[in-house]
């Protein structure tokens, strides 16, 4: 199956910064904010490969120079920042220099108010090329292991408020993602993804009868494996009959194709359900529904025991700083379920979720989903720095974004996986303290070879102002890897920690004395190992910095 007006899709959305920017000019210098920084770190470094039984000592200077712009008028907001890292590196053997650029840019258009809005994101980072590099690589540390990955994504939306009789969304979404090649890596990303998301449900004018049709289809074009397609079509009708309480009809519809040469996923699947049950209704965001389902693909035709499963689709907004959804239906993968919490009282914030989904690591890094309770601004990711929102519906500024401490663990692979995550964080801050606690579980099952991966992860941070200009902090983060490939098993442990004091100088300047520890274990086959450069099994790594900040703002 091929989208065959692809091209056209890709340039209607591609020319949407350029749109934004020449509809914003008249009023641009008048809305744009920016900030100025470089950062002078001199870190010693110390390394101790069991591998190698020695210890390898460094000396580093990194010139971190920084640049924010954020822009916001009635109907465009936009930002973009760049860091480039400089590292000079004084070795035991030899000197070396090396140049590392990361940039970030998103923003929206709202052509036409509350009905079309035109958004962009990209950014270009470093990505560790295998799961065993997760916590672990970095500019100081196996440097020569991280890829270069560029992720670039258009999207359209179209709104019709909920009506008399109906409402619509439409969403359509463009990304490309890619890494450089490596020498000493055979994986590479290079896909498009190309996707349409409706809904289309009654009006305020049903009073006790209510229906929704809901749709998704994407395209993934790639490099290697062949193209993915996927398409899932969702549908209930429901009546009232007395007050809250009605009866519910469902039924859904899913294919997926693979035009590959591989057999190890099949080249099509589909699966369809039809089920009827009961729901309690108080209000759009006050809802429960359960039923009965049969399902029909192949597979199950040929079970003489299916006997059908019982679904829940549940959304209840017990406050408006509490909010729960939850869900457990069947796929053509199996049982699925999610479930998703947050929760805010005036000192403590909880944000939990968990998501069962066919994706690939493209996907994955094109379209990040950041579950974090803290807000920080221009690119930060210290705890000191950031703030926690005052409502569930908080709306980020251009330069805001919500910062998970607990990142995802992901590679260079462009393989379908069926992914499951739980990820939860709390976090409370105080007059004086700041802290935040994080986790994880994932389970990556790849559908095109024999292998599973499972990370769960675990950190805190806590910041601590001991003095009217002195911060104290202390981050910690344990991870734990398994790897199964073609029967053979592999395990990696990591544990890092940072303790930070820093304080400001004058107007301008912030001084920071940082001492990080850091220690992996393997054992088994850990996948990446194998062609990995720099320091590979059981090591230690030690660093003391010292950092000076200059910042510069409009």
């Amino acid at each position: 199956m091929q989208f065959k007006r692809k091209p056209l899709a890709t340039a209607i959305l591609a020319s949407t910064p350029l749109f934004i920017m020449f509809s914003s000019q008249h009023s641009f210098a008048n809305e744009l904010d920016w900030t100025l920084g470089i950062d002078n770190e001199a870190v010693y470094q110390d390394v101790y490969s069991e591998e190698r039984r020695q210890s390898t000592n460094s000396t580093n200077l990194i010139l971190r120079p920084q640049l924010s712009l954020n822009y916001k008028s009635k109907r465009f907001n936009g930002f973009w920042r760049a860091t480039h890292n400089h590292v000079r590196r004084s070795l035991e053997e030899a000197d070396v220099t090396s140049n590392y650029t990361n940039f970030a840019y998103g923003g929206s258009f709202a052509a036409v108010e509350n009905l079309l809005t035109f958004t962009a994101s990209g950014a270009l980072n470093y990505q560790s090329r295998a799961t065993v590099g997760y916590l672990v690589d970095d500019f100081l540390l196996n440097a020569d292991n991280l890829t270069k990955t560029r992720s670039n994504r258009f999207g359209a939306d179209f709104t019709l408020p909920r009506g008399d009789y109906f409402g619509h969304t439409t969403k359509i979404n463009y990304s490309i993602t890619e890494s450089e090649k490596r020498e000493n890596s055979l994986n590479q990303l290079n896909s498009d993804v190309f996707s349409i998301a409706t809904s289309t449900f009654t009006g305020d004018n049903f009073e006790r009868l209510s229906a929704q049709i809901q749709s998704d289809f994407s395209v993934s074009d790639r490099s290697v494996n062949g193209d993915y397609t996927n398409r899932r079509i969702n549908g209930d009708l429901s009546y009232r009959i007395i007050s809250d309480f009605g009866l519910i009809v469902v039924a859904s519809h899913e294919a997926n194709q693979v035009e590959s040469d591989n057999e190890t996923f099949s080249k099509f699947r589909e699966y369809n359900t039809v089920g009827a049950g009961f729901m309690w209704r108080e209000s759009q965001n006050k809802r429960i529904t359960l039923t009965w389902n049969r399902a029909q693909d192949e597979a199950i035709e040929e079970d003489e025991d299916n006997k059908g499963y019982l679904g829940l689709d549940a959304n209840w907004q017990f406050t408006p700083r509490t909010q729960m959804s939850a869900g457990y239906t069947r796929r053509f993968f199996g049982e699925s379920g999610n479930f998703s919490f947050q929760h805010r009282i005036k000192k403590l914030r909880t944000q939990i979720r968990y998501s069962e989904e066919v994706t690939s690591f493209s996907r994955l890094i094109a379209e990040p989903s950041n579950l974090g309770v803290f807000v920080c601004t221009d690119g930060l990711v210290e705890l000191s720095a950031c703030f926690q929102p005052s409502s569930l519906n908080y709306r980020l500024q251009p330069n805001e974004q919500f910062i998970q401490f607990n990142s995802q663990n992901s590679e260079i692979n462009d393989e379908l996986i069926l992914r499951k995550g739980l990820s939860w964080e709390l976090g409370t801050e105080l007059r004086r303290t700041k802290l935040s606690l994080n986790g994880g579980y994932s389970t990556n099952e790849y559908l095109e070879s024999d292998r599973l991966s499972r990370t769960y992860s675990a950190g805190t941070s806590v910041a601590f102002m001991i003095g009217p200009k002195t911060n104290i902090s202390w981050t910690a983060n344990a991870s734990h890897t398994d790897n199964i490939l073609a029967g053979e098993s592999g395990e990696s442990e990591v544990l890092t920690t940072k303790l930070s004091l820093s304080r400001p100088i004058g107007r301008y300047f912030d001084l920071s004395l940082d001492f990080r520890y850091l220690q992996r274990e393997t054992e088994g086959r850990t996948v990446g190992n194998v062609g990995s450069l720099g320091f590979t099994g059981d090591i230690k790594d030690r660093r003391v910095s010292l950092n000076l900040k200059y910042r510069l703002s409009k």
